[in-house]
């Protein structure tokens, strides 16, 4: 089965072979992780979307058509399912404010230069795009997908891909300067 392709793993199991899905959904889940983790602020949201996408893989796997790789079929379950958690998410988090979570949430703040890995403030500006700017940058440069390759997933052409990756780096770079206390704020010079 290792010398499989993920496309032959899939056909046998469509096939009759039951075990051909087991594992290639073990040899392709440190990817599905990792690309669950690029899509969600917090590792548990992004770990019940991966357990949510891979229930969906294991009930959904004998409608695959091969119209994609295997890979990309199930990038796009797991986006949909992070997609999912997250709105289920917003809605509890919005009924569910106490005075513990607004208290973690204003003793979690920090200072641009007390962070000490410039990641979590790049992460933290990249999901503050909105989701049709954040998925293109997630699929082209984190998860290192082709244009094409993310356009299937996201379900738009090539060129909107490019464009949008090309709006979010702009709107990145934004975001990370207002967090830079070495550059001037704009913000509160307008309002003077």
């Amino acid at each position: 089965m290792e010398s499989m392709s993920d496309e032959e793993l899939m056909a046998e199991f469509q096939d009759g072979d039951i075990d051909s899905l087991s594992f290639l959904i073990k040899r392709l889940l440190p990817q599905l992780g990792a690309f669950a983790r690029k899509l969600s602020p917090n590792r548990e949201l992004a770990d019940d979307a991966l357990q949510e996408a891979l229930q969906t893989m294991f009930k959904k796997a004998d409608s695959f058509r091969g119209d994609s790789k295997v890979l990309t079929w199930m990038y796009v379950i797991v986006r949909n399912a992070s997609i999912d958690i997250d709105r289920k998410e917003k809605v509890r988090t919005k009924l569910n404010v106490s005075e513990e979570v607004l208290y973690e949430q204003a003793s979690g703040s920090s200072d641009f230069a007390d962070v000490a890995d410039s990641q979590i403030a790049i992460r933290a500006a990249l999901m503050a795009l909105p989701d049709e700017l954040r998925d293109p940058m997630i699929l082209v440069f984190l998860n290192e997908l082709s244009v094409d390759e993310a356009a299937k997933i996201l379900g738009i052409p090539p060129g909107t891909v490019k464009s949008r990756c090309s709006r979010a780096k702009g709107e990145l770079a934004k975001i990370l300067a207002e967090l830079d206390p070495r550059t001037p704020n704009q913000k509160s010079s307008r309002s003077v």
